[in-house]
């Protein structure tokens, strides 16, 4: 009697062990196919954001005839009032102006800046963001994580 207890015992512990495993196992699953769903949502999103910022940015520039010094300042202004590391380059390619943002991206060789044609021949330079993943992995990401 004493031994289909204990049989009867192991089966449901067994029953219940693997359960939970397989539980686990489909919500992790779940959980890294909406992961992946929403930084491609961000993605997404980031593109149309990058290009309305662009846009808004071009229409509060200095012209590119103007002083370079001019035109530095006004990014510098842009990339701290939108919290995006920005720099500006000439239509030769030279760099006009940069945000302390940006230059502190490039060094750090985060992952490479969006560039965006302006309408006057200038190229706007956006640092894109890291996404943070949990246990302190990084991603290169558009639109995720705190500006620095």
């Amino acid at each position: 009697m004493r031994s289909l207890y204990l049989r009867i015992w192991l089966t449901v512990v067994l029953a219940l062990a693997l359960f939970a495993l397989v539980s686990g196992w489909l919500w992790q699953r779940h959980a890294e196919q909406e992961r992946r769903q929403t930084e491609a949502r961000i993605e997404a999103n980031a593109g149309e954001r990058i290009a309305a910022w662009a846009e808004l940015v071009q229409r509060s520039l200095p012209p590119a005839d103007a002083p370079e010094a001019e035109q530095a300042a006004a990014l510098r202004e842009w990339s701290f009032r939108l919290r995006l590391p920005m720099a500006l380059d000439d239509r030769s390619g030279k760099r006009v102006g940069a945000a302390d943002s940006y230059l502190r991206r490039e060094q750090d060789g985060g992952p490479p800046p969006v560039s965006i044609k302006l309408d006057d021949g200038r190229t706007l330079w956006v640092a894109r963001r890291v996404l943070r993943r949990p246990g302190g992995m990084g991603a290169a990401g558009p639109m995720g994580g705190p500006m620095g």
